[in-house]
Formats: structure tokens, C-alpha cells, sequence
């Protein structure tokens, strides 16, 4: 389980978040992130990503509190899963508590499977099955992973290349 929190507590204060959650064989991954904000015109950005193969389970659970006097609030979720077989299941379950009608708080989730269209496609090209799995799911981990620096970037690839090992068999 992992459940950051951050305080908006300065005017003008900015937080961003980004998680990445890998849930496998009778695995449940808790994820989630708690936002406060207390100043004005406060902004933040949560960005979540999941992937869940051999049954995996991914939960993820997010919070925004906009207090009182906390004008001009502003939130961003990005909650996105990427289910590698049949049994894995992904759930979002946002929580919001705003007390400022000028507020602006969004949440977006989606949760989606290896498009069929684009393993075909690559196979079509000559790529291995167990290959094109690698390749989309480095495609839907690339945004977070272009945030870190290079050193553990690299550590991140092997560490998906490791896992989607085991997820194939």
C-alpha cells in the first residue's frame, strides 16, 4: 500500500505526484494520493499508473480537500491502468471534499487491456508476441518514466522487462 499525502499549505503552492504500481499473481496493490489544499491558488497534479497481470489486482483511491479560504484551488488526477490478462482487475475510487465553489478539481481514470490491432500490427512486422507485450507496455509506462532521470529510468525498463518475464511464463 502506498498512500502519499501532500499539504497545499503557502499561497501559490504546487505539488505533483506520479506512482506506478506493478500487481501480480495474488498480489493486491493499494495506491492512492491525498491532496490538502490550504492556500490560494494552489495547484496540483497526481499521476497514476498500474499494471496488473496473472490475476493482479490494483486499487487505487484518491482524496482532495479544498478548505475553506483555499481560493482558486486546482487538482488534476490521472489514474490509468493497463490489465495484462483476463483475471487482473483494476478499480478508482476518487473522494472529493470542497468547500470553494472557485475550485477547479478534475479526475480522470481509465483502465484498458493490449490492443489487439497493435499486437497484430507488430507481429505483422515480424515481432515476437512476448516482445510487442514489452513494447506497448513500455509505450503506456513512457510518460512517467520520461520524468526520471536516466540512471533509474533504465532500472525501471529492466525491472518491467523482469516482471512481464514472469507474467508470460
Amino acid at each position: 500500500m502506498k498512500y502519499p499525502c501532500m499539504i497545499l499549505q503557502g499561497d501559490r503552492a504546487q505539488g505533483y505526484m506520479m506512482s506506478l504500481a506493478v500487481s501480480g499473481a495474488s498480489q493486491h496493490q493499494h495506491t492512492g494520493g491525498k491532496i490538502i489544499h490550504r492556500g490560494s491558488s494552489t495547484h496540483a497534479t497526481i499521476v497514476s499508473k498500474s499494471l496488473c497481470h496473472s490475476g493482479g489486482i490494483s486499487s487505487y483511491a484518491g482524496s482532495i480537500n479544498v478548505e475553506r479560504g483555499a481560493t482558486e484551488a486546482h487538482t488534476h488526477v490521472q489514474c490509468h491502468t493497463l490489465l495484462l490478462d483476463e483475471h487482473s482487475k483494476a478499480t478508482s475510487s476518487p473522494y472529493l471534499n470542497v468547500a470553494m465553489l472557485d475550485a477547479r478539481i478534475g479526475h480522470e481514470a481509465s483502465v484498458s487491456s493490449l490492443d489487439e490491432s497493435q499486437m497484430a500490427y507488430l507481429a505483422s512486422r515480424g515481432i515476437d508476441t512476448a516482445v510487442a507485450r514489452v513494447l506497448l507496455v513500455n509505450g503506456f509506462v513512457s510518460d512517467f518514466v520520461n520524468e526520471l532521470p536516466m540512471e533509474y529510468a533504465l532500472e525501471l525498463n529492466r525491472l518491467i522487462l523482469l516482471e512481464m518475464n514472469k507474467s508470460i511464463g
